[in-house]
């Protein structure tokens, strides 16, 4: 039974096949010869390897789009290097999506709480939602340029055009927004519109992700030059939206441009350093890219909940 798995690993004839493959290519290469590649997949070594994972039970195994092996990594250098930060690392791994919403759940009903009888806390829920549109942009992010690397494997010759166009679309929605907010009448409907778009662009990127997975052939190329930048362009244009439309929110409680300017950026920032240590680190190595946009989503759905309570005063 071990032999027979070693051919699904390869169903255009296994070993051989790729041998095959490779010779007749004919890829010039000075230390990746069929030879190597027979010795590196030999039937040994797979069915060794194979039995492996069947014995460690209680382990998660390594998939594409959810890469374990990442953290386990980090686990296994933090005992050599950073012994104290092994503990830390082990604790991490029992991380699930339920502890995001649970925790998520009881800040949103503290806040609502706190909002009854503070009515000045109200007025912070502008910047806690740019704070959390931060952490969406930049987790989006990661999650694309990944994704990017796991569908076809060269992300380092593509990444320019990634950063570039997810600059294009946050121009783009900034743009777009300064361009209508004149004649805006419902500022903060408005907000929760595009928080609610967000969300939905969360839900629906693992989807186009697993589409893009089955597709093979010519495809590829075109799919990996066109349907990648606009993912991409399309998660900085939501981003890019939101910004100046806080900033005319906010400006209706604060009326210091620079008081407001600053305190947005700024939540801005944390919120995209959050997104960027908490998914790079952490959620997609433990829980996966696409629990990892379920975890955006609900971020973005507390604020939406809380923008409900946001005063009068701060925009119609």
């Amino acid at each position: 039974m071990k032999f027979q798995r070693f051919h699904l690993l390869d169903p255009q004839g296994g070993l051989c096949g790729r041998n095959e493959r490779f010779t007749k290519r004919k890829i010039q290469t000075q230390f990746l010869t069929s030879h190597h590649i027979s010795y590196q997949l030999a039937p040994r070594k797979i069915s060794f390897l194979l039995g492996c994972l069947d014995e460690a039970e209680a382990i998660r195994k390594n998939y594409d789009f959810h890469p374990i092996s990442y953290h386990y990594d980090m686990v296994l250098w933090s005992t050599y290097f950073y012994p104290h930060f092994r503990n830390f690392f082990s604790m991490t791994s029992g991380i699930r999506l339920w502890h995001f919403g649970a925790g998520l759940a009881g800040i949103v009903l503290g806040l609502l709480a706190m909002a009854k009888r503070f009515h000045r806390i109200k007025t912070k829920f502008t910047p806690l939602a740019i704070a959390t549109t931060g952490f969406a942009g930049m987790t989006f992010h990661v999650v694309l340029i990944l994704a990017f690397q796991i569908l076809y494997g060269y992300v380092y010759g593509q990444i320019g055009i990634i950063i570039a166009f997810f600059m294009v679309g946050l121009a783009g929605g900034a743009l777009t927004m300064n361009y209508a907010l004149p004649g805006l009448k419902r500022n903060i409907p408005t907000l929760r519109g595009i928080e609610g778009a967000i969300i939905l662009y969360a839900l629906a990127l693992p989807g186009g992700l697993t589409g893009l997975s089955y597709i093979r052939g010519v495809w590829l190329v075109w799919l990996a030059q066109i349907i990648f930048p606009i993912l991409v362009a399309l998660g900085g244009f939501l981003v890019g939206l939101e910004f100046p439309l806080a900033n005319k929110i906010y400006l209706t409680s604060f009326e210091k441009v620079g008081k407001t300017a600053g305190m947005l950026y700024g939540m801005d920032l944390v919120g995209g350093l959050i997104g960027t240590l908490l998914a790079s680190a952490l959620l997609i190595p433990i829980l996966g890219i696409f629990q990892t946009c379920v975890i955006v989503a609900l971020f973005n759905l507390a604020t939406f909940i809380l923008l409900f309570c946001s005063p009068q005063t701060s925009g119609r």
